[in-house]
């Protein structure tokens, strides 16, 4: 795609790579978050605040699934990989009974965002 002041730049759809469901997954399992992002200033790392959160509903005891090679079944308004269902529209569905799940937030919104989940 082309960014109108950074030029080309390359868009990757996670869903098909076994790496980012497991990643989803685990953050799902074992109640993760974002990863920190930092950036150079003056020579020296400095943490920069996020401007969107997320996190998963399970516990640090949790055990973490391993990454498999199931492809991803696009759907509507979902993939699913495995067991794993990422949203792809924000708000298409309300939280499963018993599923374990990813949340998001941002500015400008209200409510935690369901964006991926683990049916039992």
């Amino acid at each position: 795609m082309e960014h109108t002041h950074l030029g080309r730049r390359w868009v990757y759809d996670g869903c098909g790579d076994p790496v980012y469901a497991a990643a989803v997954a685990t953050a799902i399992r074992t109640g993760g978050s974002e990863a920190e992002e930092w950036v150079e200033s003056d020579g020296a790392p400095v943490r920069r605040e996020p401007t969107a959160r997320v996190s998963g509903s399970g516990s640090t005891a949790a055990p973490v699934p391993a990454a498999g090679s199931v492809g991803p079944v696009d759907g509507a308004a979902a993939t699913t990989i495995g067991g794993l269902v990422v949203l792809r529209i924000v708000g298409w569905t309300e939280r499963p009974d018993g599923a374990e799940f990813l949340t998001g937030t941002w500015r400008g919104g209200d409510e935690p965002a369901l964006l991926a989940y683990l049916p039992v």
